[in-house]
């Protein structure tokens, strides 16, 4: 209709990942992405419209049938026309739209499920549709009945990850997701499953730097044997006290039990499999590079729940084997919200549990809140929309008798508000007070980090509650002394019978000490100045106060994290020196332009963090010194560009650690010098794809860490004089290409281009050139022409080693 309408399954933005477009702030993105007047999407199963106008504001509409005006744009959900998925409404949704009239009527088709049951009931169809356990639940108040590989939540695809078609088998949809894990949806009958086919096609754009050929590397020559070119050359803002008042109770929805009634009908079995941490099957290295003190368990006292799907019906065992939840109510067993490993202690995780409920055999006091000691609780929480208060752990209900103290709750918005809210809640039994975030994003189907801390001497005769999610502390308030009386009268416990929306909890901490935040299960480098809008065109965006999250440039003292796919440049406003760490994203960018610009490097002992495809340019001619690096997938580092950086040295002093490959892009007489030890062990690449030569200096021991290392063309090796072991002795060594070094003196033909210079030996498990493998052996420049220098290469296979 003339590029009128679109239809897409999910969002326009990114067809392929399923996102849901279901506020404002995603809607423009989503609006940014195509230039039709109106978009029909689903997904979301919630009936809605997105209104764009000229100006560029976005308002959300109601699914209520009117006239289009067509001055302005539209993004129209209509709703679920089967398998309907939202509790509040059950019947099965769609539109008409009048393409003349630019009308749309919003109609729904209600719809007899108990007769439906009964029909499905009759048969031998091992089916269970989604909505029909709904409505079990929701309207009947039955316990759900889940087929085998279903929950009762909505799946969302993380934004990390992608479905990507095969365009020549155009029904396979293959998901590459292993990073941030959603809730388990109930799976939809195979019918809507199959229409999905051709549902996303990925475009990835990728940045392309070429330039003509010119000026090739020429160190200056000195007594040593002298390499000569190829050529010559031609956080936050601190949230308001709020000081002890009346609270008024927010009544949670939240079913108490009976006061002696045990707490389940199934006794703890002795043989229930203990939850304890266990080890990734393989080394997963993601140590953090922020130069903070790690929290040391044995010093203080720490109760771990892993919340693992074995511990579903059964209790639930802390990590020391000591401290027993009794199990109230079965849960269900979910995929992994924590990271996996899980930061700084990097315990493998593979799971968490939905809607269960667990709870103290006895209150002790191990979990009360009173003046004489502080604590830190914290875990992982993913749930949906809320259209009722959660309770998520805690030593209160606030129903009946049990009215005396605190816990933690999720709370749908307040009137006339978008965000929701949470809330640290205390009651004395006389007095109430709460620390509360009054307009936070919690209910999204995504991963969230909660912590509450209670200091204990905060102030004389004050102790201090606070309220943190995703590492922000968002709510904090003062409770005296005198009107705490100490004593724990209720059983901890986590999950409530009252929690109508699912919740699923993933690995719960206790500590006895209040953390700091750096000290959370939670990677420190994901706080501090985030990067969270970029200008190509503009070479010093990271100058921009509004570029970045907190709406100020990165201050001296807080890491700096420039985030998914944006590039941050610096070149005629450089920023103050920083102590914290530089996180570059998956696909981000980091160009130095000119010089006096390296203060955009953090210094040591600080580091960087690198994701998937992120890369620094560095477009300098300077001598840069890169302390400690952390990559956590591939990553490059590019020697300069196409007119900048040429004949610059590059140093990493730090050390280089992490599973990713170490990735080098050289230009004109740039130098690569490796001068500290290393344990990285994805590899390391040197290639140029400027196609100019450059080289690289192996200056200490281990300097490649553990992985293989592949010279590309135009890339060369120096190994220094008293080494033994730059490279693992269980890597290969791959030379393509020609070399880039002509050398002076040493016996070597200054006529030639070597490729690898051995001024010590070395042992490999492989060497190839070309790709052609050359065996086991003794290799040297009399045996191989692109090889010169005293040294000897010796070949090994490692299982030999």
């Amino acid at each position: 209709e003339a590029g009128e309408l679109l239809f897409v399954h999910a969002e326009i933005a990114e067809p392929g990942r399923f996102d849901y477009i279901d506020n404002v702030e995603i809607a423009k993105e989503n609006f940014a992405a195509n230039e039709h007047f109106a978009t029909f999407v689903g997904h979301t199963h919630l009936p809605k419209m997105f209104e764009l106008s000229a100006n560029g504001s976005v308002q959300e509409l109601l699914d209520t049938s009117c006239r289009l005006d067509a001055e302005k744009r539209y993004i129209i959900n209509v709703g679920s026309v089967g398998e309907p998925r939202n509790p509040d409404d059950l019947s099965s949704r769609y539109a008409v739209y009048d393409l003349e009239k630019r009308e749309i009527d919003f109609r729904h088709v209600e719809f007899d499920i108990v007769a439906y049951r009964r029909d499905l009931e009759s048969t031998n169809l091992d089916l269970r549709p989604y909505f029909l356990r709904v409505f079990e639940q929701v309207f009947e108040g039955r316990k759900a009945v889940v087929s085998s590989g279903g929950s009762l939540v909505d799946m969302q695809v993380s934004r990390d990850s992608a479905a990507l078609v095969d365009l020549k088998r155009v029904s396979t949809i293959v998901q590459l997701s292993n990073s941030g894990t959603m809730l388990a949806s109930a799976q939809p009958s195979r019918t809507p499953l199959y229409a999905l086919g051709t549902a996303a096609i990925l475009i990835i754009a990728s940045l392309i730097f070429w330039v003509t050929r010119e000026n090739y590397p020429s160190p200056s020559p000195n007594d040593k044997p002298v390499v000569t070119s190829k050529k010559e050359s031609p956080l936050e803002k601190e949230p308001n006290k709020k000081d002890l008042r009346e609270v008024i109770d927010p009544r949670m929805a939240i079913s108490k039990l009976p006061k002696k009634q045990a707490p389940s009908e199934q006794k703890p079995n002795p043989k229930d499999r203990e939850p304890t941490p266990t080890k990734p099957e393989k080394e997963v290295i993601r140590p953090d590079l922020e130069p903070l003190v790690e929290v040391s368990e044995k010093k203080e006292k720490s109760t771990w729940w892993r919340m693992n799907k074995e511990a579903a019906e059964s209790s639930l065992v802390d990590n020391s084997g000591q401290i027993k939840l009794l199990l109230v109510r079965p849960g269900k067993g979910t995929r992994a919200i924590a990271p996996d490993p899980v930061p700084l202690n990097l315990a493998a995780n593979d799971s968490a549990l939905i809607l269960g409920i667990w709870q103290e055999e006895k209150a002790d006091g191990t979990f009360a809140l009173d003046t004489e000691n502080s604590y830190t609780f914290e875990g992982w929480f993913i749930t949906d929309k809320l259209r009722r208060p959660i309770f998520l752990l805690g030593t209160r209900t606030g129903e009946g008798e049990d009215n005396q103290g605190w816990h933690i709750d999720l709370r749908p918005p307040a009137r006339g508000k978008k965000g929701e809210q949470m809330a640290f809640f205390y009651d004395s039994g006389t007095h109430r007070v709460q620390a509360l975030a009054e307009e936070v994003k919690v209910a999204d189907k995504k991963p969230h980090h909660f912590a509450i801390t209670w200091n204990h001497e905060f102030r004389k005769d004050e102790g201090e509650m606070a309220l943190f999610l995703d590492g922000i502390k968002v709510a904090t308030a003062s409770v005296a002394h005198s009107n705490i009386p100490g004593e724990q009268t209720n059983p901890l416990r986590i999950g409530s019978l009252g929690n109508k929306t699912p919740i699923a909890l993933d690995e719960i901490r206790f500590t006895r000490r209040a953390l700091q935040p750096h000290e959370f299960l939670l990677k420190t480098t994901l706080l501090g100045a985030t990067m969270v809008k970029g200008n190509s065109s503009n070479r010093d965006s990271w100058s921009i106060p509004t570029n970045w999250q907190s709406g100020q440039v990165p201050s001296p003292n807080e890491n700096v994290i420039i985030s998914e796919g944006l590039t941050a440049q610096v070149e005629n406003s450089p920023p103050e020196p920083y102590s914290g760490s530089l996180i570059l994203r998956k696909n981000s960018q980091l160009i130095l332009w000119g010089d006096h610009n390296l203060d955009a490097l953090p210094k040591t002992p600080s580091g960087i963090m690198m994701h998937e495809s992120s890369c620094i340019i560095l477009g300098t001619a300077e001598e840069v010194n890169f302390g400690p690096i952390e990559l956590i997938e591939n990553a490059s580092v590019h020697g300069g560009t196409s007119t900048n950086g040429h004949g610059g040295i590059r140093k990493f002093n730090g050390e280089i650690k992490g599973g990713g490959k170490f990735i080098l892009n050289g230009v004109n007489r740039n130098q690569f010098r490796f001068e500290t030890a290393n344990t990285f062990t994805g590899g390391l690449m040197a290639h140029s794809t400027q196609n100019e030569p450059f080289y690289l200096v192996a200056a200490a021991d281990s300097s490649f860490g553990t992985g293989d290392v592949n010279l590309k063309e135009n890339s060369s090796l120096i190994i220094e004089a008293n080494l033994n072991d730059t490279i693992a002795n269980t890597s290969t060594l791959s030379l393509e290409g020609v070399g880039s070094l002509r050398i002076n003196g040493g016996g070597a033909d200054p006529n030639k281009l070597y490729k690898l210079l051995l001024q010590s030996d070395e042992t490999v498990a492989g060497f190839f050139i070309d790709g052609v493998d050359q065996g086991e052996g003794l290799f040297s420049g009399e045996t191989h022409p692109a090889i010169t220098g005293p040294g000897k290469l010796t070949v090994k296979r490692s299982d030999d080693n």
